[in-house]
């Protein structure tokens, strides 16, 4: 008979008629309705699934709580039982006692007053003999406050010479005793301390401050062997705050072979003073200057060696030859192998700069500037003007006829220009003795613009005038540079070149001569230039070029004076 797996209700069967079923489903309604009443009844006597006790609900929880400590509670030494103090005296310390027990420990003060006593204790504070001893406290401290603050005073008495390993002090030289420096009133900083063991000893010495400034860095050593003998002092060199090297009198290198090699970390800069051979060197890469009592006597670079008396120039060396910059206390020299006198190297005069000026763009035959600086008056003032122009003209021999300062009538000092020319130049000198500023005319035979003119001083006695050859613009032909060569100068005479061209742009000046001044048109038409060279001693043969940045109408002109 068919029935459920778990409380076998009877099920209907497919097979039976349908009356057999009913009564099959009715026993089986009736059997689960048993069932549910069961259930709700058993449900009814249960606790809810959140519920809860007091206490007094738990069966001897109470009592069992009330068996037990507070959580904040505490205990008394004494009533730990396996610590025993009854009886214990006043900052007596606690044991282990036998058993694992805590309890009153011995009497360490009466034990380690009882150790002292048998011990080897120190007998005063100058005690330090070698071997193990024992400390007295008392001498400890005062050995601490003494050493770093005894004062000897010149009627101390105290023989620095003898002191014990230890002392330390205050020393004033008047003390016996061998001191760094011979005895001046000083104060010295003394310390003595023990080499090792035995009776050796390094003494240290330093001047005090406030009685010697200038020495108070510098320190001092000296040692005393087992067998008392004492060496001498010795400086030792150290570095100040600025990490410079501090020594003062004479420091001695000995040996075959000294060298001192020194480097500047911050750019570098190394140099060696001696060779490391037999013979002695200074090596650097830097120039050396030479400062023998803190005057400058000379200076040497890679290029050239400068000589000094009284800190003044008075030689330079250098491969161009010797030249002697200066008066000296002298009457001859022989360079080269053949004798000279001052007056073949010193010049007789020199060349300033004054001043500068120029037409514009007009077109006229007489120039003339007003308020031009000549510098200071001086009965032999002479001044010499370069004068340049250009003309756009053809076949015209544009040159200058007539130039004056300060209404004085000035010399020509060069050769005269051609007739035929487009541009022209020319150097003129006058005496103008008076006056700090002048007027300057130049006049020329034709109309021209772009003229420019540049003012020198020459100071000194002139003894020479030797004109070269001109160098000029035929009509029609132009040029980017102009060359004179073979140029004749005797001795320590002075070149001098002028260039004018008919454009603006800068003149570069090559050969023997450099470029001293310029001045361009403020008219944007033409360019002159000065450029000035000493000849060197027995030089006859020189040369001047003059390259303008383009290919123009020009001039060039030069002239030897002396």
């Amino acid at each position: 008979m068919a029935t459920t797996p778990n409380r076998n209700y009877p099920l209907p069967v497919a097979s039976n008629p349908v009356r057999d079923d009913v009564a099959r489903l009715i026993a089986a309604f009736e059997a689960i309705d048993g069932d549910v009443a069961g259930l709700l009844a058993a449900l009814a006597t249960k606790a809810a699934a959140e519920h809860g006790h007091s206490l007094a609900d738990i069966a001897g929880l109470v009592d069992a709580l009330n068996g037990k400590a507070s959580v904040g509670h505490t205990h008394s030494l004494a009533n730990l039982s396996d610590v025993s103090i009854t009886g214990a005296p006043v900052g007596r310390p606690l044991t282990i006692q036998p058993g694992g027990k805590v309890g009153i420990g011995p009497d360490w003060a009466a034990t380690i007053a009882a150790a002292l006593s048998a011990g080897d204790v120190q007998d005063d504070r100058n005690d330090v003999s070698s071997g193990a001893k024992l400390v007295r406290v008392d001498g400890a401290l005062a050995a601490a406050l003494a050493t770093h603050g005894n004062y000897y005073s010149t009627g101390s008495n105290r023989n620095i010479d003898t002191v014990a390993a230890g002392d330390a002090g205050l020393y004033y030289d008047g003390n016996p005793g061998t001191w760094p420096l011979a005895p001046a009133g000083r104060f010295w900083w003394v310390t003595t301390q023990r080499v090792y063991t035995g009776d050796a000893v390094v003494q240290r010495a330093f001047l005090y401050a406030s009685s010697a400034p200038d020495l108070s860095q510098f320190e001092y050593i000296r040692i005393r062997s087992n067998t008392g003998g004492m060496s001498s002092w010795r400086r030792v060199f150290h570095e100040d705050q600025n990490g410079n090297i501090l020594f003062s009198g004479t420091v001695s290198l000995s040996g075959l072979t000294p060298v001192i090699n020194f480097q500047d970390t911050d750019n570098g800069v190394t140099g060696q003073i001696g060779s490391g051979t037999t013979d002695f060197n200074v090596a650097s890469n830097k120039p050396l200057d030479l400062r023998p009592e803190g005057i400058r006597a000379g200076y040497i670079s890679a290029t050239q060696w400068l000589f000094y008396t009284s800190e003044q120039l008075r030689a330079r060396l250098h491969d161009g030859g010797m030249e002697i910059t200066g008066a000296v206390d002298a009457t001859g020299y022989m360079l080269n192998g053949k004798e000279i006198s001052l007056e073949d190297l010193n010049p007789t005069f020199e060349l300033t700069l004054l001043d500068s000026a120029d037409s514009g763009s007009t077109q006229v035959s007489l120039h003339t500037w007003t308020g031009l600086d000549i510098g200071g008056p001086d009965a032999g003032r002479q001044v010499l003007i370069a004068v340049g122009s250009s003309t756009s003209a053809s076949g015209v021999g544009n040159k200058v006829v007539a130039v004056t300062i300060g209404g004085i009538a000035a010399k020509r000092v060069d050769d005269s220009e051609a007739s035929i020319a487009r541009s022209c130049v020319g150097l003129f000198l006058a005496t103008v003795p008076t006056g700090t500023t002048a007027d300057v005319s130049v006049q020329f035979n034709y109309a021209c613009a772009g003229t420019g003119i540049i003012l020198m001083r020459l100071d000194g006695t002139l003894s020479e005038i030797n004109p070269q050859s001109v160098a000029y613009s035929t009509d029609g032909a132009v040029h980017t540079s102009r060359s004179h060569t073979g140029l004749q100068g005797t001795k320590n005479a002075v070149l001098i070149s002028a260039y004018i061209h008919n454009s603006t742009g800068d003149h570069t000046w090559s050969g023997d001569v450099t470029e001293e001044a310029q001045h361009t048109n403020s008219g944007g038409t033409s360019t002159l230039s000065v450029a000035t060279s000493r000849f060197p001693a027995f030089t006859s043969d020189a040369e001047a070029t003059c390259t303008t940045p383009d290919n123009v109408w020009s001039s060039l002109t030069s002239t030897v004076l002396r």
